[in-house]
């Protein structure tokens, strides 16, 4: 029952993730998209952190409780969505035989495909993404296995609290640092945000793949924290202007692929280390949020190319 029950959740979040980011930017212009992501990235982190203490106060005397909530919770959500949300894209409708079904659909995936800058883009946004996957796979076990317990102020921290303290930094920081992070200004196009945030990102990850010493590690989790916070509205709204006004859905729906594939590259890297000492995972680790880095820098002046055809089919 279990497994099914997660298979139809997993069928489900596949379907509305990518019509929920389709309304989002069709209901948005190009300059208000930065804003709605920062927003958007936010809720999310602090729905996170809610969601964590009350599960972790409540599991184990209140799980029906718990679980009553939730699905009360998401009968609200469906309840907006069904009766208070309009539908924003109306396109015409033809009447098809189920096979001329698949062959459209099979036609809007070829042209996503054949979209080289999307297809760049996507595999940039997994590389950068995997780093972030990192902290719960082989970095969680790298500390639980050789960080030894030290002393931090008043309280002793072994490898397995040094990761749930670092996760719960990362998700504290995202929830303040956001609130901030849109108002501050500065004179750096989305280009070089893009870039100089995944940099940053990177070699946080990269000497948490490494070291052992609390106050480093903690420093660098605020450094690629900022990283993060500046990273994703702008990666957003790049992925927002990309796609074309009639396949949208098929591009969100591509561009879905990024989570799973991301656990993908984080779970390889597991098995590499079993394999490869602490210093040349640190190095491939790296390696492969720079290789990311290095994808969005080439493609960036095509990305603020088609942002700007965005921009002018939105004006116009």
């Amino acid at each position: 029952i279990t497994f099914a029950m997660m298979t139809v959740n997993s069928i489900c979040w596949g379907l509305a993730g990518p019509a929920n980011q389709a309304m989002l930017i069709d209901v948005s212009t190009p300059p208000q998209r930065k804003l709605m992501y920062s927003i958007s990235y936010w809720a999310n982190n602090l729905s996170i952190a809610v969601g964590g203490i009350l599960g972790a106060f409540l599991f184990k005397d209140y799980l029906f409780e718990l679980f009553l909530s939730l699905s009360i919770a998401a009968a609200v959500t469906a309840f907006l969505v069904a009766f208070f949300i309009d539908e924003s894209h109306k396109p015409v409708i033809e009447e098809l035989k189920p096979a001329q079904h698949v062959m459209q659909l099979l036609s809007t995936y070829k042209r996503v495909f054949q979209d080289r800058l999307f297809v760049l883009f996507t595999i940039a946004g997994v590389l950068i993404l995997s780093m972030e996957f990192q902290l719960t796979n082989y970095i969680g076990i790298r500390l639980s296995e050789e960080m030894p317990t030290q002393q931090f102020l008043f309280w002793e921290f072994d490898g397995v609290q040094t990761m749930g303290f670092l996760r719960s930094e990362n998700t504290i920081l995202v929830v303040i640092l956001m609130l901030f992070v849109t108002r501050i200004p500065h004179s750096l196009k989305d280009k070089s945000v893009l870039v100089w945030s995944c940099f940053f990102f990177t070699i946080g990850y990269g000497v948490l793949a490494y070291s052992n010493s609390l106050t480093l590690l903690f420093l660098m989790m605020a450094v690629l924290t900022i990283g993060e916070v500046f990273r994703v509205p702008v990666e957003q709204s790049y992925m927002a202007a990309i796609p074309p006004d009639d396949a949208r859905s098929s591009y969100m729906a591509f561009g879905g692929l990024k989570f799973n594939l991301s656990m993908l590259v984080a779970s390889v890297t597991v098995s590499l280390g079993a394999v490869f000492s602490s210093m040349l995972m640190a190095i491939v680790i790296t390696s492969i949020g720079l290789i990311g880095t290095l994808i969005f820098f080439m493609i960036s002046p095509e990305l603020d190319a088609r942002k700007e055809q965005a921009e002018l089919r939105q004006a116009g």
